[in-house]
This record gives structure tokens, sequence and C-alpha cells, in this order.
């Protein structure tokens, strides 16, 4: 059987290298029928953005998000999210008590829209934000879509999956908070992110 690293000579040498790094990593080992090492997978995926240049397209700090979409087109992972607006003030009252006005948050046609796309996961998990508690030690949040380098769900793939640094390749754990969910996604490379038109663009 040929070694990992002829098989990266041989892929990166052809005419078919770029199509064939954006194939997911099941689908590059079944064609090729070897157990792709860690050089091809830094080989294929070391041009990707970095983790600065992909969070550049993205908001900084806390802003008003709703995950709206989620799904896996030919299984990459895609995530949409939407910024609300404050509407019009409106009264609050609970319980028959007068709580004064108040103004919710609603995503409309001025909404911006993200849209983040994984080529590749091993794994992801959405929460109701509800429900969410922070791990021990965990460093406080300072923008919704971060990178984690040490987490509980790190730990939990390690033991539940054979995926680690050296295959698929280093593994990345993106945190991204909304206001209704919080989604954990772990890859080997950061999301392509990009601002989609509006109805009002």
């Amino acid at each position: 059987m040929a070694s990992g690293k002829g098989i990266a000579g041989r892929i990166m040498g052809s005419h078919i290298a770029n199509d064939f790094c954006k194939r997911p990593f099941a689908a590059i080992q079944s064609a090729n029928g070897d157990h792709l090492k860690a050089d091809v997978a830094r080989m294929c995926y070391g041009n990707r953005k970095s983790t600065l240049e992909a969070l550049v397209d993205f908001p900084k700090g806390h802003t008003n998000l709703y995950l709206i979409e989620i799904g896996e087109p030919q299984n990459r992972l895609r995530i949409v999210v939407a910024e609300g607006v404050l509407g019009r003030p409106s009264p609050i009252t609970f319980d028959d008590i007068d709580l004064g006005e108040g103004r919710p948050i609603e995503i409309t046609d001025q909404s911006r829209r993200f849209e983040l796309i994984w080529d590749s996961y091993v794994a992801y998990v959405v929460r109701n934000e509800s429900y969410w508690l922070a791990e021990p030690n965990q460093i406080p949040i300072k923008d919704q879509l971060e990178r984690r380098f040490k987490s509980a769900f790190l730990d939990f793939l390690s033991k539940t999956t054979f995926a680690d640094d050296e295959y698929p390749g280093p593994l990345q754990h993106w945190a991204l908070s909304t206001l209704n969910h919080c989604v954990d996604v772990v890859s080997v490379q950061p999301p392509h992110i990009k601002l989609l038109e509006t109805a009002s663009s």
C-alpha cells in the first residue's frame, strides 16, 4: 500500500488537485482506497482561510443574532444567522403588572444575514441557549463566534470518535452563540463566511 506522502505527491502534482482538495476526507479516502494521513490534510487544507481571516467578515462583540437556518448540503455544514433589529415600542405586562414599554428584537428586511459554511466537519451540536452552562475555567465570551482551544466538547469527541490531530488533521472547535441557540462545531478548518444580500440591498 502506498504511503500517505506518496499519495499526497501524486494528488498535488496532478491537474485535479483543486477539485480533490474540495472533497470531504471520507470521499477522498473512498476514492483512493488508502488511509490519508495528516500530510495530505495539511496540503489540501493548508491554503484555506486562517482563523483571523475567517473572522474578519463576522460581527465583533455582542450583537442580536438569531439562528435561522442549519443544514448539511452535500455533507457540508451550512449555518445562516440574522441580526435582529429593535422593533416598535409596545407595553409589557406580566401577571397583570405593568412593566412599562419595551422594544422587541425582530428580524426584518433590513437585518444583516451571515452565511457560515464548513466544507467538512467532525461533529456539531446545537443547544437551547436557555440551558447553556459555562465550563469550569472557561474564558468569558467576547465575540459570538470564537475558536476554543480547550473544551468539554473536544474531550467528548476524543472519547467517542477516532478523529485527532493526526487524522483528519489539527482539530478546531468553533463556538457560535446566538440569542436562542449555542452551536459548537469541530472541524479541521475555519468556516467560510459571507454577508448575504437582503431584500433591502
